[in-house]
């Protein structure tokens, strides 16, 4: 993670996060357009079965079908084209020329679908498999603001312009030197059953979408197109750690330590502790937090406000564990001890009711929380 960055190898995990929250306010570098890229290779639009064309995977015994995706990211506009939104998410092949994803409304994939429910019934669509590091690494994280494009955010990253080519079926902009690109537009009018899935916190996701959910919306392929020797990405997710964890835990931790500092909270570290499967945000305080805060719940409340209620961000996180800066949040041994032996049972945690979580979490209990996307979160 800390070389896709271009930063030194011996990075530590808390000192990657620090980049990257301190990357949420530096000011864009918005891609330049080319019209010769790798990408371009091979371009196959006049066959069917586009996606019988790809060597589309089945990841674990349980899952629903193949995944085309879960490593690539999906390329959205707004409909007023003001926006363009780069985002990872699961999406499952349905036969050759269809695939069926998840469009959650915590995710700014599902902000923009609800944009479009008002404003035409087929969104264009571009699905990247394989880019420059950065790049799968922004696009895996909350480190873009809303409104904000993550092109121009992986061009601040890298000190240079991302180079992007147009799409051959839309006017969309992808990386040019991507590995494979897959083209089309979503079918608002349509959905299909998706699941299950052995997804990022290590279980089956056993509930199956019914036909008619919106969330779960139908991709129709119309072209692919690939660099010469093209590598297939794809990550197959399970027990912690892998890499949902390492690519979205660190960018998570960095929005959260951006927001708690932009409020005023003495915290100096965070991390996303992926043994949880990035259930658990590990926060350390600054020597002063006590003459600040002499009541510790009260300070607990305020973090638990900034990273669950004023930023979409940490939905994944469930629990928040906070320490004393003697503590090292990326160290798992630390972290236990501190648990172990600085919270009394019952009396040192607060519980947070109807915060944003992520619905496919294995302690969402009940289908009204699933459902909306809220539940509870514990502050320690």
């Amino acid at each position: 993670v800390a070389r896709s960055l271009g930063l030194p190898a011996d990075t530590k995990g808390d000192e990657v996060v620090d980049h990257l929250a301190r990357a949420r306010d530096t000011p864009a570098i918005e891609p330049v357009l080319v019209t010769d890229a790798p990408v371009h290779q091979n371009v196959v639009t006049d066959r069917g079965g586009l996606l019988d064309y790809l060597p589309v995977p089945h990841l674990h015994p349980g899952d629903g079908g193949p995944y085309v995706n879960t490593i690539g990211f999906f390329v959205l506009e707004s409909p007023k084209r003001d926006w363009v939104n780069w985002a990872v998410a699961r999406a499952m092949k349905v036969d050759g020329d269809r695939l069926v994803g998840m469009t959650a409304k915590m995710q700014h994939l599902g902000m923009l679908r609800d944009e479009w429910g008002t404003a035409g019934n087929r969104i264009p669509f571009a699905l990247v498999l394989g880019a420059d590091p950065v790049t799968t690494l922004l696009t895996g994280t909350p480190v873009a603001k809303y409104g904000q494009s993550e092109g121009g955010v992986i061009g601040a990253l890298l000190g240079k312009p991302l180079e992007v080519v147009e799409c051959v079926t839309s006017s969309l902009r992808v990386p040019a030197h991507a590995e494979i690109v897959i083209e089309g537009y979503l079918d608002l009018d349509a959905s299909v059953n998706e699941g299950p899935m052995a997804e990022y916190h290590g279980y089956i996701d056993k509930l199956v979408n019914t036909d008619g959910a919106p969330m779960f919306t139908v991709y129709h392929v119309t072209a692919v197109t690939h660099r010469d020797n093209a590598i297939y990405p794809s990550t197959c997710a399970g027990k912690p750690v892998d890499e949902d964890h390492t690519i979205t835990g660190p960018g998570v931790a960095a929005v959260s330590l951006n927001e708690l500092r932009a409020a005023g909270l003495p915290v100096e570290k965070a991390w996303s502790v992926p043994e949880t499967a990035s259930h658990v945000l590990a926060l350390t305080l600054s020597d002063d937090w006590s003459q600040r805060f002499p009541d510790t719940k009260v300070l607990l409340q305020q973090i638990g406000d900034v990273v669950k209620r004023d930023t979409h961000a940490a939905f994944w996180v469930q629990r928040i564990l906070v320490t004393n800066n003697d503590i090292d949040p990326t160290s798992p041994s630390d972290l236990w001890w501190a648990y172990a032996t600085r919270c009394r049972p019952g009396d040192d945690s607060i519980i947070m009711d109807g915060v944003p979580i992520m619905a496919l979490s294995p302690i969402v209990n009940t289908p009204a929380e699933r459902e909306a996307a809220v539940g509870r979160c514990e502050i320690l």
